[in-house]
Formats: C-alpha cells, sequence, structure tokens
C-alpha cells in the first residue's frame, strides 16, 4: 500500500512527507528545511546517485553498466579492479528517476514534493540518465568521461554537441533539467544554497586544466571543505569549479530562455536583466524546478551564493559550473553570455545519455566490448 502524501490544510492539499521547502524570506541561504517522514528523498540524496563504468550496446540507444564501489571507483562492487581510463567505457554517474510537483505554502515559503510515481496525473517527470563522472574529453572528435586525462577546453558547444553524438544514439551533453537536478538534490541534502561553504571551493584549475580522477579513491563520496582538489558532489568530480561546462537543451534570445526538455516540450523563461550574485530563481514560482536566475542583489553568503552573467544578444547558450576555484560559482551559477560557436580555454563540458540504461553484474560487463 502506498503511503498517504497529503494533509488537508485550509482546505488545500499540501505533502506530509517528502519535501523540502524554501523561505523567500530569508536571505540566509540555509533557508531550506525537509521532511522527517519519508523513505523516498532519504534515499534519493544519500544514495540515487551512483558511479558506473558504462559501455555501449551495438546498434545503439542502450548502454549496459555496472555499479562501482561506493568508497573507491577503482573497484567494480564486487571488489574486483576497474580501469577507470577508457578501456572497460566511461565513468558515469546514474541519475535515477523521480517525479516532483511545487506547491505554495504562504506568501513566503513554497516547497517541492518527491515521489517515485505521478501520484495525480501533474507531478513533473525527470527520467532516469546517466551524467560523466568527470569533466568532458575528447579523443578523435568523440566525446568521453575518462580518469587521468586533462578535460577538453577551447572547443564550441556546437563541437562538443557532434562530439557527444559521434558515440552514438542517446549521447549527448549535460542539459538543463540534469544541471537542476544536480542543484536541487545538493540543496535538499544538505539544506542549504551555499554549496561552497559544505563541499568547499576546490582548488582545480582551467589553464591548465586539472587532470581528471583526484577523487577515484574516494568513490562517490562528497567533498568536505575542499581546497586543493576537484569538488564532489553526487558522484560528480567537479560538481562546480575547475572549468565551466557548456549545458544542451537551453537557447537564450534577449534573456529570455528556450527549454527545451528531454520529453521535447518547450517552454520560455524570463531570466533577470542584470548581472550579479543571485538572490531569486524561476523555481521560486515553479512549476519547474528552474535554475534559472530571475534577480540579482546577495552575494556570496546570502540568497543563493553563485553569480550570473548575462548579456542582451540572440542565439546565446548556458554555461554551468563556473571556472577555476573560488566563491563565484557553485551549482546555481549562470554563464549566459556565450554563443554555441564560442571557445574559450575557460569552457569545456560533460557527456551525458537518455536512453535505455541496463545495468549488469562486474562478470558479465567485462565479456562486453568497448565500442
Amino acid at each position: 500500500m502506498r503511503r498517504r502524501f497529503f494533509n488537508k490544510i485550509g482546505g488545500g492539499g499540501l505533502p506530509t512527507d517528502n519535501f523540502i521547502v524554501f523561505d523567500k524570506s530569508v536571505s540566509d541561504p540555509a533557508n531550506i528545511t525537509i521532511s522527517e517522514d519519508g523513505d523516498f528523498l532519504y534515499r534519493l540524496i544519500t544514495s540515487g546517485f551512483d558511479r558506473v563504468l558504462c559501455k555501449s550496446a551495438m546498434g545503439g540507444r542502450e548502454v549496459f553498466v555496472c555499479r562501482l564501489k561506493g568508497s573507491d571507483s577503482n573497484l567494480y562492487i564486487d571488489g574486483s579492479p576497474a580501469v577507470l581510463t577508457g578501456p572497460e567505457g566511461d565513468v558515469m554517474v546514474v541519475f535515477l528517476e523521480f517525479w516532483y510537483k511545487w506547491y505554495k505554502v504562504d506568501d513566503n515559503r513554497f516547497l517541492y514534493h518527491f515521489a517515485d510515481h505521478d501520484i495525480d496525473g501533474t507531478y513533473i517527470h525527470v527520467p532516469k540518465s546517466l551524467v560523466g563522472a568527470y569533466k568532458g574529453y575528447v579523443s578523435l572528435n568523440r566525446l568521453y568521461s575518462w580518469s587521468d586525462v586533462t578535460p577538453t577546453t577551447n572547443v564550441s558547444l556546437s563541437d562538443f554537441r557532434s562530439y557527444a553524438k559521434a558515440r552514438g544514439t542517446g549521447y549527448q551533453v549535460i542539459d538543463f533539467q540534469q544541471h537542476c537536478v544536480i542543484a536541487m538534490m545538493l540543496y535538499a541534502k544538505y539544506k542549504t544554497r551555499n554549496l561552497q561553504g559544505v563541499l568547499g571551493p576546490g582548488g582545480a584549475t582551467c589553464d591548465p586544466a586539472t587532470t581528471t580522477g583526484s577523487s577515484n579513491a574516494t568513490g562517490g563520496a562528497d567533498t568536505e571543505n575542499e581546497y586543493s582538489k576537484y569538488v564532489c558532489g553526487l558522484g560528480l568530480e567537479g560538481v562546480f569549479g575547475g572549468i565551466c561546462e557548456f549545458v544542451e537543451g537551453v537557447e537564450i534570445n534577449n534573456r529570455v530562455w528556450k527549454i527545451t526538455d528531454p520529453d521535447g516540450s518547450i517552454r520560455n523563461v524570463n531570466a533577470g536583466t542584470v548581472s550579479g550574485w543571485i538572490k531569486n530563481i524561476a523555481a521560486e514560482n515553479g512549476p519547474f524546478f528552474d535554475v534559472v536566475p530571475t534577480s540579482v542583489g546577495g552575494s556570496n553568503l546570502k540568497y543563493y551564493s553563485d553569480r550570473y552573467y548575462q548579456a542582451s544578444d540572440n542565439s546565446l547558450v548556458l554555461a554551468r559550473s563556473y571556472f577555476n576555484s573560488n566563491e563565484y560559482g557553485g551549482v546555481a551559477y549562470s554563464g549566459a553570455g556565450k554563443y554555441a560557436s564560442s571557445q574559450d580555454l575557460t569552457f569545456g563540458s560533460r557527456l551525458a545519455f537518455r536512453g535505455t540504461i541496463s545495468e549488469v553484474s562486474p562478470k558479465q560487463f567485462k565479456k562486453i566490448p568497448v565500442l
């Protein structure tokens, strides 16, 4: 029997479990509370993002994955050694499937409720997907997620798209929904929007780009007050900092973000017209958890603790993560001032996959050839 999700309050239904509440009237980044009841959200933020090795199936559209040990990515889940440098596939992170819905609590507070199914037909679907555990690396005009390489920079989003598609059907660069899920889950996990203050600002650089793999020995663990290596969160090495990451699924025209979701639906969201420290984002008014800056006026210790950069041109694209390692760029950082053809030493991207994901045992996985 499914858990009862709602309690009638003042004539309206509000969830009683598996939710995260934000208070817009509070400038302290720690304006977040989460429900104490409900196993689904707890499982999602603590064990919903596992590292795997990934190989493509013949014919495309499907990949096979095998879990790595949570405490040490150098080992498969059964303890046998794993090769993370390419011969055994890409190192990726599984983003589990879930549904969510925005609710208004009062004039200042709003919440997002999470579930393992569409409760009433109006919940927003986040399909299962894969995101590269490392910053992207290009070899022979193909985009990879490998350890012990220098992430590729000074390449345009147009070319990154092409290099990802060259891997086969379903491969792409990290997209807007995945970017928003990263923020949503880390906000819920740590109950603060100042994630640099928890995970650390890191020590990764863009020129030269810091070599991937500094997190291998600690597996999918998040960093704590990291100042020397890549910052890690949800199994993602360099979850922010190091180099900016071009994002798929957003076209920006005079500060209007045209967002394409995984199901192909398109919507427009008006972003803020001034650059600065982010004070508000579109997610505050739902229904989507859109990390779209709508106003500025914060600081590194207030509101979202991240910066927003915008321009008034058309056909611009989005970049997340920020470059080098400092207080400017966490999970909400939004760089909206480059074209799809722009190239910059501070910009790279990250491999992702959407399609059929089949998990196999280490023994089975090792028999699958790398395509």
